[in-house]
């Protein structure tokens, strides 16, 4: 499992290589819909896998283009996706 924090890095962009496979595990924080449907979500790192290091980030976004689990704010779910930007935002997808 990888945290988030490893994942948005402390830089501009992530340090994971682009496309590289990764798996996360959080809260999801909050849901994206485009023409009411699920487009993608928002999660959050666990309390416990917070780094502390204020140059990283504990969230992130997940692209699922339409195809998403039905989620809720609050549930823990746990992201196999690869990395990559997206106007200059880290993401999963």
């Amino acid at each position: 499992m990888t945290v988030i924090s490893a994942v948005q890095g402390s830089g501009a962009a992530s340090p994971v290589p682009p496309f590289q496979r990764v798996d996360v595990e959080a809260v999801v924080t909050s849901l994206f819909t485009r023409n009411d449907v699920a487009d993608g979500f928002f999660v959050q790192e666990e309390d416990a896998d917070v780094d502390g290091d204020p140059a990283t980030a504990e969230g992130l976004f997940a692209f699922c283009r339409g195809d998403c689990p039905r989620l809720a704010t609050g549930d823990l779910v746990r992201l196999t996706g690869t990395v990559s930007e997206f106007f200059e935002m880290t993401h999963i997808t």
